[in-house]
């Protein structure tokens, strides 16, 4: 295995209401797998390249865990849905 140092994931928009983005600064075969606050495994899915697109719209607002695997680099990031809109003040 190569050493990968400083790989970065970004999540946006945040928070999340319909889709969200997920950007990987290590190009690479991926499976990413988003889990809810109980460990339940609502999102599996395989993309190759840079990033990928969720569709959040069937996920009730909360925090969710992203989690990344390719054969050189393994990592997590929390992803925040909110359907609820913006306030004004």
């Amino acid at each position: 295995m190569n050493a990968v140092e400083h790989v970065y994931v970004s999540i946006f928009p945040a928070p999340a209401d319909e889709y969200a983005k997920i950007l990987i600064t290590l190009r690479g075969d991926y499976t990413m797998e988003i889990t809810d606050q109980h460990g339940k495994v609502l999102c599996q899915q395989q993309f190759t390249g840079r990033f990928a697109f969720v569709n959040t719209t069937h996920f009730p607002s909360g925090t969710y865990v992203v989690r990344l695997k390719s054969k050189y680099w393994h990592g997590e990031q929390t992803m925040v849905v909110n359907h609820g809109g913006y306030q004004a003040f």
